[in-house]
């Protein structure tokens, strides 16, 4: 696990059950780390997951299948989005 130089001066405090500080101790001495790194990391490491999957979408296959056929062969415009345009390309 990589440190880095920069000061640490936010303090984060949680309280947990006994049962799950030794669990947490037990998996962090595991790794070789102190139980504040090994949660320091997790945790991080947990929040980009989290993030990351909040900006993505996942489709079916019949939901992708659906969006490849309008990609593929998309409707014709209608009168309206034909007028917007029309409009727009004067701005």
């Amino acid at each position: 696990m990589a440190t880095d130089t920069q000061s640490r001066e936010q303090r984060i405090e949680i309280r947990i059950r006994p049962q799950d500080k030794k669990k947490l101790e037990k998996a962090a001495s595991v790794f070789g780390l102190s139980l504040s790194a090994f949660m320091l990391f997790n945790s991080l490491k947990a929040a980009q997951e989290g993030l990351a999957a909040q900006s993505r979408i996942t489709l079916s296959e019949n939901e992708w299948n659906s969006f490849m056929k309008v990609i593929e062969h998309p409707p014709r415009p209608n009168k309206a989005l034909l007028a917007l345009a029309k409009k727009h390309s004067r701005a």
